[in-house]
């Protein structure tokens, strides 16, 4: 006992000064206080508030859950149908382009365009020339008269035999 400062302040002396004094105040009524009483009774109540708050929580998380399936279905339902709707417009303007084109055809008519032919029986070339000739007739072709030969053409072929014309 050197030094009297170093000591603890005895239980029961008044030491109010510094943090020392807080803490053995604070020990002192921890002390004083009594301990929390454990009956069966406390006991069964919060296991029953515990398992009620359990209960709770899954509850709220299977809503949750179908809330999220819920969203999840309507939103695929919605697709679906998105996706309906836009293949039937695209099919309806398809089919509107198409009538279209069809009007367009029929209020420019049938192009006739005129291919002569002379003399095709004269010689065995020019039967293979126009063999040829036929097997080619396709979109593209280039035919008499500087025209060439689209699918929606209809062709009358001209032959000439001696200066008689024959359709």
């Amino acid at each position: 006992m050197a030094v009297e400062g170093l000591r603890s302040p005895a239980p029961g002396s008044e030491n109010t000064v510094g943090p020392e004094c807080d803490r053995t105040s604070r020990l002192d009524s921890a002390r004083l206080r009594p301990p929390p009483k454990f009956t069966p009774e406390k006991e069964s109540e919060r296991e029953r508030r515990e398992e009620k708050r359990r209960e709770e929580k899954r509850r709220e998380e299977k809503r949750r859950e179908e809330k999220r399936r819920e969203e999840k279905r309507r939103d695929e339902l919605l697709e679906r149908e998105r996706d309906i709707l836009w293949s039937r417009r695209r099919r309806r303007s398809q089919k509107n382009r198409q009538q279209r084109r069809n009007k367009q055809k029929e209020k420019r008519g049938p192009r006739v365009i005129l291919v002569s032919a002379s003399n095709l029986t004269h010689t065995r070339k020019e039967k293979k020339k126009e063999k040829k000739k036929e097997k080619k007739l396709c979109r593209g072709t280039r035919l008499s008269g500087g025209h060439r030969f689209s699918g929606r053409v209809e062709l009358l072929l001209l032959t000439e035999c001696r200066g008689k014309t024959e359709s």
